[in-house]
């Protein structure tokens, strides 16, 4: 899988959904169009125009005129139907697995020693291929409208106006360009290391872990989905500038990947025992801190500011530009920032990238040993975890009626409000809208059977884990804006369930004074809903002394 090489498609793509918003005059020749350079769009040294979100004073063109051009009744789709519709389904952070909830990192064999301390350093991967989009899908399509049938007469309406200006049949398979979009999947891979402490005096026992590691969201897909987008008709076309390669992945990567490196959250394990016939039982608490720090971020790439405004967008100043391109071909940056913003806000609404779960969660664990005999021990292990309710931002789609856009869009007088009516909604449209945001409390649960043998120095286990999160609730607490309805249902993380195997196997050695323990662990997926089917593995290495 080339991960780059699918971000050069995928920014073409992007680039033409934001050209529709841009209804271009019908009367131009293909000759008047400057040709498109992408070396120059995609060049190694290009930067945000950092004056793209400031005001632009409008001048040339009138905004009543581009009233009566984008509303007019004689288009197949005007304007108001185009922005009453909204490009994201959903706006829900992916569900993620807390890293020390899998069952390959949890302690993974015996500790033999009492009264001793006994640290342990494990080397981990893990890496979930597909992440849930939706509870029940893992492809962007069902995240992202633009492959929906609400759009086909949209993209129909692109490919008149541009048939217009060059009967090239190259264009005229907008829609079926879109669906090969469809099979994209979001994927995230963390790695590193989790130091851990452990120490057990008498019939208590207590665990101290700390991970820190790397984590990755990106997309994926495969060869042949990669080589379908190479070949259809809109990468031939808008493709075809010159521009090296490296430039192209350089500069798509940074805007579809988004990574960390730091502390994640710290967790402390308290149990007691209690001994009866063949059976041992564990009752305790177990806590996370949010502990999470960020040492530095972005080796791959991601967005610069995770707490973005709304751009804004001036189609007055764009006309004026389009209609100067012979002098001025500025338009052209605008389009390609439009482009780049909507691909970092993608990347901060559905990866919401972090390396802890922002807030402290606690819960009592039992444990339950049954010794069946001097090699041979089944163990289970239930936890429930309380996560109480914390503040942070999350991205919201507008919700529009018709009664909306029941305007007088000919009245000379309300043109600059009405005008900035219709940017404001397409700039959400495009950008879902940030928000501080309340978010309610949630619990998780986690079971897990195994068995356990012993023989010699030898150890080895295989068992089944269960875990469950609660959905979320969401309650807005920015009032700025606060009379734009927002949608809160399809912005909240919905509930998930992960079924795994796991396994390991591990060498004892006996020392005079100290012990050690080298051995490999994993886990992986069977079933799951509503996240990411995922693998783990593991080395680790405990010394007692």
């Amino acid at each position: 899988m080339n991960i780059k090489t699918f971000f050069h498609y995928f920014a073409c793509c992007l680039l033409m959904t934001t050209g529709f918003s841009h209804p271009l005059p019908h009367n131009q020749n293909q000759e008047d169009f400057e040709p498109f350079d992408q070396a120059d769009f995609f060049g190694s040294n290009y930067h945000y125009d950092e004056a793209f979100n400031e005001s632009i004073t409008r001048n040339g063109a009138t905004p009543i005129g581009i009233l009566d051009l984008i509303t007019s009744p004689d288009l197949p789709i005007n304007a108001q139907t185009i922005l009453q519709r909204n490009l994201y389904l959903r706006t829900n952070p992916v569900n993620v697995r807390p890293l020390l909830d899998l069952p390959a990192l949890q302690m993974p064999i015996k500790h033999y020693c009492d009264e001793q301390v006994s640290p342990m350093f494990t080397l981990f991967y893990n890496e979930t291929r597909r992440q849930n989009f939706t509870p029940y899908s893992t492809n962007l399509d069902s995240y992202l409208a633009f492959t929906s049938a609400e759009f086909a007469d949209l993209y129909k309406l692109i490919e008149e106006m541009l048939h217009g200006d060059s009967p090239d049949p190259l264009l005229l398979n907008l829609l079926q360009t879109a669906q090969l979009f469809s099979p994209i999947r979001f994927e995230e891979r963390r790695v590193g290391g989790v130091l851990s402490l452990f120490k057990q005096s008498g019939r208590f026992s207590f665990y101290m872990g700390l991970p820190v590691y790397f984590i990755v969201h990106n997309v994926n897909m495969s060869d042949s989905e990669q080589n379908a987008i190479a070949n259809s008709d809109l990468f031939r076309y808008a493709g075809a500038g010159g521009g090296s390669s490296a430039a192209v992945e350089a500069f798509l990567t940074e805007h579809l990947a988004h990574d960390l490196f730091g502390l994640g959250d710290m967790r402390f394990r308290f149990l007691a025992d209690f001994y009866r016939n063949c059976s041992t039982f564990k009752i305790g608490a177990e806590l996370a801190l949010p502990t999470a720090t960020t040492i530095t971020e972005r080796f791959i790439g991601g967005p610069v500011n995770r707490c973005p405004g709304q751009p804004n967008i001036d189609l007055v100043e764009f006309v004026d530009k389009y209609d100067n391109k012979a002098n001025d071909l500025s338009y052209q940056t605008d389009l390609l920032n439009l482009g780049l913003f909507a691909l970092d806000r993608f990347i901060l609404v559905a990866g919401d990238t972090h390396l802890g779960e922002q807030q402290l969660r606690v819960g009592p664990r039992f444990e339950w040993d049954y010794e069946h005999s001097d090699c041979f021990n089944l163990h289970q292990m239930l936890l429930v975890m309380f996560q109480p309710s914390y503040r942070a931002n999350r991205f919201y789609r507008e919700i529009k009626t018709p009664e909306d856009f029941d305007r007088d869009y000919t009245v000379e007088v309300d043109a600059n409000a009405n005008l900035q009516f219709l940017e404001d909604r397409l700039a959400n449209m495009l950008y879902p809208i940030k928000k501080e945001t309340h978010v309610g409390a949630t619990t998780s649960c986690e079971y897990s059977i195994s068995g356990q043998w012993d023989h010699d120095c030898f150890q080895w286990a295989v068992g089944y884990d269960f875990w469950y999160r609660s959905a979320e609730k969401l309650c807005i607490i920015d009032s700025i804006n606060g009379t734009i309805p927002l949608d809160t249902g399809c912005a909240s993380r919905f509930s998930a369930t992960d079924h795994k195997i796991f396994g390991s196997f591990a060498w004892h050695v006996d020392g005079k004074r100290h012990y050690l323990d080298l051995g490999a662990s994993f886990d992986g997926s069977l079933a799951r809903n509503g996240i990411g089917r995922s693998f783990t593995v593991g080395l680790f290495g405990l010394l007692t002394w």
